[in-house]
C-alpha cells in the first residue's frame, strides 16, 4: 500500500494533531502530590518524563478575580510549554477574557512549525 500526501493534507494533519496535543495539554489534570487528582500515568513513581495536563482545577471553584485569572493563565502557559520545547510549535499564546461572573474563555494561539518531508 502507498499513500501520497499533498501538502494541504499533510498541514490538515500536522493541524489536527496540534490541536489534540492542546486539548489534552490543558483538559487533563495534571498530576498533583497533595490534591489526590490528575492523570495516573504522570506520577513521579511512573513517569520520569514531564508532566501530562493541567492545573486548571485549581481555579475551578474560585471566585473569578484579576488573581485566579492570572492563575489560569499561568496554568494554561506551564501546560503547554512542552510542545515549543519539543519543537512542534515555534510559540504559543495565551489570552483569557472574563465573561460576566461566571465563566472565562480560554484562547490559544499557536504557530505551527512548517515541516518540509
Amino acid at each position: 500500500m502507498r499513500i501520497i500526501l499533498d501538502d494541504e493534507a499533510i498541514d490538515q494533519l500536522l493541524t489536527d494533531g496540534i490541536e489534540s496535543m492542546t486539548m489534552v495539554s490543558l483538559f487533563t489534570d495534571r498530576y498533583s502530590e497533595t490534591g489526590g487528582r490528575g492523570f495516573w500515568a504522570d506520577s513521579p513513581a511512573l513517569s520520569n518524563s514531564g508532566r501530562i495536563g493541567s492545573r486548571l482545577y485549581e481555579n475551578e471553584r474560585q471566585k473569578i478575580t484579576n488573581q485566579v485569572i492570572a492563575a489560569i493563565k499561568d496554568s494554561c502557559i506551564e501546560a503547554i510549554r512542552w510542545m515549543e520545547s519539543d519543537g512542534l510549535i515555534e510559540s504559543s499564546e495565551v489570552d483569557i477574557q472574563r465573561v460576566g461572573n461566571e465563566r472565562i474563555n480560554i484562547t490559544v494561539n499557536q504557530k505551527v512549525i512548517k515541516f518540509e518531508l
